[in-house]
């Protein structure tokens, strides 16, 4: 069996891979613009040196970029099913909904205890606890 640790970074490692994900998106969507305004300049009549290799390069970048992005999204989407599935099968609700706010939704303390209606200490306790009973597939 895991220790509280151990189940913390696992929980974690969902948003390490989300921020990942958008991080490989925000990138290909750089690209793209770089690229337009390229096409762009050629097409207002700017220098018309584009080389075949230049595009070749670009679409070899691009489909290795894409082919990242498709394989994290599937190591998100199976890590956050994964961790979805262990939250549900715990017992007390309050763990649960715990547990899904900070480590699927990424809300910060203040807000967790808003929601719930507990205080900063409370919501803590109830943290620790699901932690404890947290099973990791």
């Amino acid at each position: 069996m895991a220790d509280n640790e151990t189940k913390k970074e696992y929980l974690k490692s969902y948003k390490k891979n989300y921020d990942k994900l958008k991080a490989l998106e925000e990138q290909l969507s750089s690209i793209r613009e770089v690229k337009q305004s390229a096409k762009t300049q050629t097409l207002y009549g700017m220098p018309k040196g584009t080389k075949q290799t230049d595009i070749s390069d670009y679409m070899v970048r691009l489909d290795d970029l894409i082919s990242k992005i498709n394989n994290h999204k599937n190591v998100c989407m199976q890590l956050l099913v994964d961790i979805e599935e262990s939250i549900i099968k715990m017992e007390h609700g309050i763990e649960c909904q715990i547990l899904h706010k900070k480590y699927i939704e990424f809300k910060d303390w203040e807000q967790i205890c808003t929601e719930i209606g507990y205080c900063w200490k409370q919501t803590h306790r109830y943290h620790n606890k699901a932690i404890d009973n947290f099973l990791m597939t």
